[in-house]
């Protein structure tokens, strides 16, 4: 745009940008956390990954920063200078005014902190780990229809999965202590030791980005 910024206008258009991306972002993680099918997980979070490179982008960009930052904030009412100072300290605390080179190392460490979070989710939500309990008696204390959706297999055993919907219930309501703390350990180590590696990386370029931002 030319001509004086305005909220009207440049914040406007700047808000509705940060919506779409905020919202594509949020359905990715659904599709990927949750469709049946492997390869839509994988395209989600491909997608999802793209569009966090596209949000490090916007929040380094000088020239949106520069127009949003030439909005006069004579006369605005409280709430909404208020609003358009916090995006204004959003952009500096991203590094906005940093030089060319480094707003292109904190936009590829952001880039890598993403990949290693989504990587990090996939883990978790690819585990196939389960706990197995030797007979019913075991599920002393669970309602009677988690006990018929959870049957002895052909070996005898009760394979029980750690994904949330088949785990809590058996923490909360399983009579055996046991049963209860085999559950509880095993679900809280779900993913692991894949995931040891990848919270490491997450954890080395977040150390790094804040060196860089001067935190």
């Amino acid at each position: 745009r030319t001509g004086p910024a305005n909220m009207a206008q440049d914040f406007a258009a700047y808000d509705q940008l940060s919506n779409v991306m905020m919202v594509g972002a949020a359905e990715m993680d659904l599709v990927g956390s949750t469709h049946p099918d492997q390869a839509t997980r994988d395209a989600a979070r491909a997608c999802a990954s793209k569009l966090a490179e596209k949000a490090a982008g916007v929040s380094l960009s000088r020239p949106i920063y520069d127009r949003l930052a030439a909005i006069p904030v004579a006369g605005l009412e409280p709430p909404v200078a208020y609003a358009l100072e916090k995006i204004l300290r959003n952009y500096r605390l991203a590094g906005v005014d940093k030089d060319a080179a480094t707003r292109a190392r904190v936009a590829a460490l952001k880039q890598q902190i993403t990949d290693a979070g989504l990587a990090f989710q996939r883990n978790l939500a690819e585990d196939k780990s389960e706990v197995t309990l030797a007979s019913v008696d075991d599920l002393a204390g669970m309602p009677q229809d988690y006990i018929d959706a959870h049957k002895p297999a052909a070996d005898g055993l009760i394979h029980i999965r750690t994904v949330a919907l088949d785990a809590n219930p058996l923490v909360e309501f399983a009579d055996k202590e046991s049963v209860r703390k085999q559950m509880y350990l095993r679900f809280a180590n779900r993913a692991w030791p894949a995931n040891e590696a990848t919270l490491e990386t997450l954890l080395a370029r977040r150390a790094e980005l804040a060196k860089l931002l001067g935190y």
